[in-house]
């Protein structure tokens, strides 16, 4: 067991290791198990290839978003990224006046925008803040005060989605 412990990093999930010191055994395996399943399935879903019809553009700003180790919120550099219909991207962003990373995810599936899924929790694995499609995305319309709990957990970011 210590093995899989050590050879599993939290941080891959978002935890911080104080947090998974926190869990039970059977929660660490249970969590790795969930983690695997929504991995293989996004690498599945990531090798379809859909021809979409719609396009969208996404802005990301202010607020903050959680980065390695995992322990507190951070500034990052504004974010602005294209998504064809049905198709997910991983999106870096960058501590403002830093150097950590971390990946957001998102997808533009069903005619909705998900954001930060989770990484182990298989009821949050499409994203943990959906958008549905609306007619103000044809001149850009601006989400504000979003706040996510999935893998990065932003905090109250202004989302700007356009219709292409």
């Amino acid at each position: 067991m210590l093995l899989v412990g050590c050879a599993f990093s939290p941080q891959k999930l978002g935890i911080s290791e104080q947090e998974w010191l926190s869990y039970s055994d059977d929660q660490r395996q249970q969590i790795i198990a969930d983690y695997k399943k929504i991995s293989l399935d996004q690498q599945q879903e990531n090798k379809r290839l859909f021809l979409g019809v719609g396009r969208i553009t996404v802005s990301i700003s202010g607020g903050e978003a959680m980065m390695p180790p995992f322990v507190d919120w951070s500034e990052y550099q504004p974010v602005s990224f294209d998504l064809a219909d049905n198709i997910c991207g991983e999106i870096p962003l960058q501590q403002k006046d830093g150097e950590n990373t971390v990946n957001l995810r998102a997808c533009y599936k069903n005619k909705a925008l998900f954001l930060d899924p989770s990484r182990y929790d298989l009821e949050k694995n499409n994203g943990t803040v959906s958008i549905p499609q609306s007619p103000l995305w044809q001149q850009g319309f601006e989400y504000k005060g979003i706040s996510t709990s999935g893998h990065v957990r932003l905090r109250n970011a202004t989302v700007k989605i356009n219709d292409s």
